[in-house]
C-alpha cells in the first residue's frame, strides 16, 4: 500500500477560469486557449472568454448530454428527451433476438408445440435454416492472439448503410407514445440557429441514450447507449456529405481518438459483452473496448475487459498495447503484454476516470469522492489538493480539472 503525498502548493497547477455566473459546470469544450463553450448543471448552453460567459439559447426538445466545437462557429449538441414517468422505468424485452432470427424462431416453437405431426425431416430443415440464419453475417478471419486479445480481419470493408436519416434500432419496451427521443442539433454561426435532427429511421424513432460525440478530422462520431442498463448501442456518423450508423451492438460510454507512430486509432468502450443471436460481426466478440485505425477499416482488435460483468468506464492510452481501464465497480486494472493486471494501491479507493497527461507518461485519476490523484509512470501517487472535483478532461495539451465552477489547468 502506498503513502499517498498531497499537493498543497498546486506545484504548477493554476485556477485559469471561475465563472461566478454558472453554479456548475456538467460538460466544457475549448475552441481555442482562453475560449469555448459549456454546459451548466441545468444543461443550458453557454459560450466563454475568459471568466465571462454568455447564455446561447437552444433547440427546447432535449436535454444537452454533449458538445463538441470544431472552431468557435461550428459545432454539434447531443441529447435526449426522457418523458418524467420513464426515466425509472425498467424495461421489459431487452432486444436479445435479431430481427433476422425471430420470425424463423418463432415459426420453428409453432411447428415443435403445435404440430406434433410435423415430420423429422422438415425439423432438420428447419434447425438448419436457423443456424444459417444465425451465421449468414459471418464472414470474416478471427485471430485470436491471447486470452484477452481477438484481431477480426473483414472480407472486405465494413460496410456503411446509408439512409435518409440516421438509423436507429427499437428493441426496448416503452410504448410508442413514451419513447426517449434522441436528437442531434448543429450550428455554423455561433449558436443563432440550429438544425435540429430527431434520431428516425422510417420504421422507428431512437430510444437509445446519446452519451459522447467527438470529430475525428472529418466526420463527427456519436455513440449511444440504451437506458435502464439495457447494454446495447450504436455509433453514428456525420460528416457533410452523409449520415450513417455503425451497428456495433454494446452500449458505448466514450469514443476516443489516439496517435501513435504517425498513425491514428480510434477507441470506443462501454458495456459488457451482450449475450444474444448477432446481427453483424461485432455483436458476437467478448470485450467491450474496441480499436481501430478509422470507421471505414476493415480491421478491428477487440480487447476483453478486466471485468466483463462491469462496463469499461475510461481509458489512459499510452500505447496501443499499454492502457489502464477503470471500470464501472470503481476498479483500476493496467494493461500490458496483453494481460489484465488490478492497480493494487487502489484497493480501498474506488475510481470514477482516469486520464492521460499529454504532456508526460503520467495519468490523472479521478475517484467517486471528488478527489484526484496523479499516477506516475513509477507507479508513485500523489493526491492534488482540490476539494468537490466533478471533471477531468484533456484540453490543447493539457489536463483540465473541472470543480464545480472552476477549472485548473495543470
Amino acid at each position: 500500500m502506498h503513502d499517498f503525498q498531497t499537493f498543497k502548493a498546486f506545484k504548477n497547477l493554476m485556477i485559469e477560469f471561475n465563472f461566478s455566473e454558472i453554479k456548475e459546470i456538467k460538460k466544457i469544450h475549448f475552441t481555442n486557449d482562453s475560449s469555448g463553450y459549456l454546459i451548466n448543471e441545468k444543461s443550458n448552453l453557454f459560450s466563454f472568454s475568459g471568466n465571462t460567459t454568455k447564455e446561447i439559447k437552444t433547440p427546447e426538445e432535449f436535454q444537452i448530454n454533449d458538445l463538441y466545437f470544431k472552431n468557435d462557429s461550428c459545432g454539434i449538441i447531443i441529447g435526449n428527451y426522457i418523458p418524467n414517468h420513464l426515466k425509472h422505468y425498467s424495461t421489459i424485452l431487452e432486444g436479445r433476438f435479431s430481427m433476422t432470427f425471430f420470425p424463423i424462431f418463432l415459426t420453428f416453437l409453432l411447428l415443435v408445440f403445435k404440430n406434433k405431426k410435423t415430420s423429422k425431416n422438415t425439423l432438420i430443415f428447419i434447425s438448419l435454416l436457423l443456424i444459417s440464419s444465425c451465421s449468414i453475417f459471418w464472414k470474416s478471419k478471427k485471430t485470436k492472439v491471447s486470452e484477452n486479445k481477438t484481431v477480426i480481419q473483414f472480407n472486405h470493408k465494413r460496410p456503411a448503410p446509408f439512409y435518409s436519416t440516421l438509423l436507429s434500432h427499437n428493441l426496448l419496451s416503452y410504448p410508442e407514445i413514451d419513447k426517449i427521443n434522441s436528437f442531434i442539433s448543429t450550428t455554423n454561426n455561433f449558436g443563432q440557429t440550429w438544425k435540429t435532427k430527431k434520431i428516425c429511421n422510417k420504421y422507428s424513432c431512437s430510444n437509445f441514450l446519446l452519451t459522447d460525440v467527438v470529430f475525428d478530422g472529418h466526420n463527427y462520431l456519436i455513440s449511444t447507449y440504451g437506458p435502464n442498463n439495457h447494454t446495447d448501442g450504436d455509433l453514428y456518423v456525420l460528416n457533410n456529405q452523409n449520415e450513417y450508423t455503425l451497428s456495433v451492438s454494446r452500449g458505448v460510454r466514450e469514443i476516443q481518438t489516439f496517435k501513435q507512430n504517425n498513425s491514428s486509432y480510434l477507441i470506443f468502450y462501454g458495456s459488457k459483452e451482450i449475450t444474444k443471436f448477432p446481427s453483424n460481426e461485432l455483436s458476437k466478440t467478448s470485450g467491450n473496448i474496441i480499436i481501430t485505425n478509422n470507421i471505414y477499416d476493415s480491421l478491428y482488435t477487440i480487447i476483453k475487459g478486466p471485468e466483463l460483468e462491469h462496463d469499461v468506464t475510461s481509458l489512459s492510452f499510452y500505447t496501443k498495447n499499454h492502457f489502464f481501464a477503470s471500470t464501472s465497480s470503481g476498479k483500476l486494472f493496467e494493461y500490458k503484454d496483453e494481460k489484465w493486471s488490478p492497480i493494487i494501491f487502489f484497493e480501498n479507493i474506488l475510481v470514477s476516470k482516469i486520464l492521460r497527461d499529454p504532456k508526460s507518461e503520467n495519468s490523472f485519476i479521478l475517484t467517486k469522492n471528488k478527489e484526484c490523484y496523479i499516477l506516475y509512470a513509477n507507479n508513485n501517487i500523489e493526491k492534488l489538493s482540490v476539494p468537490d472535483i466533478s471533471e477531468l478532461i484533456t484540453s490543447k495539451n493539457e489536463i483540465v480539472i473541472i470543480s464545480k465552477n472552476r477549472l485548473h489547468i495543470y
